[in-house]
């Protein structure tokens, strides 16, 4: 065989080979394709500020009602469909949802084909919105409601084809708040970093058949209180998303709330409290959020994990032992809390009442290592503080607030996995 006989079998060989290759994956990719987007999103958001002054809520220091506006509060709903079923996430910037309000979101996921087990409610807990409990404020929360109802009617209406990635990527914007003195006692309400907080910043985001980001979903455990004042803020919840929504121009970002409730803002002075050095507060608040978005972009900057298009949850009723009367629960008895479980694909996803604090997360996570895990407190119907068995040991704020004793910790970490593993089996 001469050179230029080999060359050419050479050469028509590869051309062969070549285009082998690209019916194989045009195949491959049409199949991928065709599979990825039986999955369905609609996304919804409104404005929830309040247009009056009123009282506000998050600082019991405050004896004035707000005076102004920094930035809008949100409301915003996303809804999961596979033809199969539905599951809906309801994000509100607000402190906390009382009971009815709560109740009548899930009345209208109901109308709109989501199981009541379906629907996690989660709350940013804002510092800087309206007192939700005020009796005065109350025609607000009825119109807030019934603007939230409406929202997941339009999210089911702006169901279209999506495919779904996941990543996770951790952010040391908190730091914990439970500072211990040299007689191993709380100092008070000051920065501990020898104290955990919980790192990761989950992201789940939706991609159009046309390639376009149209959901950024991110969650991070942090109470948003770098600052106070008189002004409706939604802390540093909003940069965070003005962050990613501006990276991602066509999507929508919707924050979840963790289990945050002893982790604060790393906002701290030279004299060991929190507070502001170089940035004003309004400055401040916008830096830590943008850190938070930052993150989030970067947990995105290169392909994230596939996400079926499986869909499940599951609701029951922990009971947490109490150290006062609670509404028609007497002391010592057991009061009602809702552990909550999505599965979304692979990934699972925990609502709990309350300010849960992080070590209570942590634990649910490290129970549930096998799994991709995305624990979220704040949700669903309010509560007070639930802390971990080991702070009960130390004392502090959240301990002289709480309703509950030191086993609350076990109770809602084996309910939450319980749920889970529950889902797991589902198929």
């Amino acid at each position: 065989m001469t050179r230029g006989t080999l060359s050419h079998l050479m050469h028509s060989t590869l051309l062969a080979v070549s285009a082998l290759l690209l019916m194989v994956a045009a195949t491959c990719s049409a199949q991928l394709a065709a599979e990825d987007m039986t999955m369905k999103v609609g996304v919804a958001t409104t404005a929830i500020t309040p247009q009056q002054s009123m009282t506000m809520g998050g600082f019991s220091a405050r004896t004035e009602p707000s005076i102004s506006i920094i930035r809008d509060l949100l409301a915003q709903v996303v809804v999961f469909d596979n033809g199969d079923t539905r599951v809906g996430i309801v994000a509100v910037d607000l402190l906390k949802v009382p009971v009815p309000y709560f109740e009548a979101m899930r009345d209208a996921g109901e109308r709109n084909g989501i199981p009541r087990a379906h629907l996690l409610v989660n709350h940013s807990h804002t510092h800087c919105g309206p007192h939700v409990f005020a009796r005065d404020n109350q025609p607000y929360m009825q119109e807030m409601t019934a603007k939230v109802c409406d929202l997941i009617e339009q999210a089911v209406a702006n169901l279209q084809p999506v495919r779904l990635e996941y990543s996770q990527i951790p952010c040391t914007m908190g730091v914990n708040r439970r500072q211990m003195g040299p007689d191993g006692t709380p100092a008070g309400m000051r920065p501990e970093p020898r104290k955990p907080i919980d790192p990761d910043v989950p992201v789940l985001w939706a991609i159009s058949p046309e390639n376009q980001v149209r959901l950024v979903m991110f969650g991070y455990a942090c109470h948003p209180t770098t600052m106070g004042g008189l002004e409706f803020s939604t802390d540093y919840v909003g940069y965070s998303r003005d962050w990613v929504e501006a990276a991602y121009p066509t999507s929508t970002a919707v924050f979840l709330q963790g289990c945050g409730g002893d982790i604060k803002p790393r906002a701290c002075t030279a004299a060991g409290g929190f507070g502001y050095v170089l940035l004003e507060p309004k400055e401040i608040t916008a830096q830590v959020g943008y850190e938070l978005g930052r993150a989030v972009v970067a947990a995105m900057t290169v392909p994230g994990r596939p996400v079926s298009s499986f869909l499940a949850g599951l609701s029951d009723i922990a009971g947490l032992p109490t150290t006062k009367q609670v509404e028609d629960t007497p002391e010592g008895g057991l009061f009602p809390c809702e552990a909550q479980a999505l599965r979304i694909g692979d990934i699972y996803m925990v609502g709990l009442n309350g300010e849960i604090l992080v070590g209570i997360g942590l634990h649910i996570k490290r129970e549930l290592a096998d799994l991709t895990v995305w624990v979220n407190g704040y949700s669903n119907r309010d509560l007070s503080y639930v802390p971990d068995a080991a702070s009960f040991d130390e004392g502090g704020y959240e301990v002289r607030v709480s309703w509950t004793t030191a086993d609350a910790e076990e109770v809602l970490v084996s309910k939450a996995v319980e749920l889970v593993r529950s889902l797991q089996q589902a198929r």
